[in-house]
């Protein structure tokens, strides 16, 4: 079972060159091997594809703003990194994805924040037409914290696709590669979602919202 966070204990990030980061490699690159694919589960579609969510390449330490910009383009919000940058990390410091439920709030959306989360939990949200933002390193174990859009899956394929601030809007990794990247921060993940989703997403996590 999922299980809700608060608006505490929130993971900061080092600080990292952007040329650096600017580089693609490790598991999260072009030819990831491809994992078994599972049988498809009846909770859930053999794949779904969220082509709304939009993508916006991140400028210094902005994975997290970007992220969120690119979850509001998915629901026809349009945001400027830079602005929401000034919001979410007021001090210049690292974005805390504590701000993102209070932040969204704003639009008239909603976003709540789990740890210990699974593949099947975000299939179902994403074929419920819900976009997630996860918490993983970026590319190794080790490495980079890194924020980042689940955008939709394929059981057939064995493969999760992402709005990536860095890799650009459609990164595919292949399931287990996806969550051996996502062993940081207790599998942090946040929905955001319209109010009135708000028991269906209660529903898909089996906890109470």
């Amino acid at each position: 079972m999922a299980e809700r966070v608060g608006y505490t204990g929130a993971v900061k990030f080092p600080g990292y060159r952007l040329v650096a980061a600017l580089l693609m490699g490790g598991l999260l690159s072009a030819g990831a091997g491809r994992a078994a694919a599972p049988a498809a589960s009846a909770a859930h579609p053999v794949s779904a594809y969220l082509a709304a969510v939009g993508h916006v390449h991140q400028t210094y330490n902005n994975c997290g703003p970007a992220s969120v910009v690119s979850v509001l383009d998915y629901y026809g919000i349009e945001t400027d990194q830079a602005q929401v940058a000034r919001v979410l990390r007021p001090s210049g410091g690292y974005m805390l994805s504590s701000v993102i439920a209070p932040f969204v709030q704003h639009y008239g959306l909603r976003a709540s924040r789990f740890r210990n989360g699974n593949l099947e939990h975000l299939r179902r949200l994403t074929a419920a037409g819900i976009p997630v933002i996860v918490l993983q390193w970026m590319n190794r174990v080790g490495g980079i914290p890194h924020f980042r859009v689940v955008r939709g899956y394929d059981d057939r394929t064995g493969l999760m696709w992402l709005s990536d601030p860095i890799y650009g809007p459609n990164v595919y990794v292949s399931y287990a590669n996806f969550l051996t990247l996502w062993t940081l921060a207790g599998q942090e993940f946040i929905p955001v979602y319209r109010p009135e989703q708000t028991a269906l997403v209660g529903r898909i996590l089996g906890v109470k919202l």
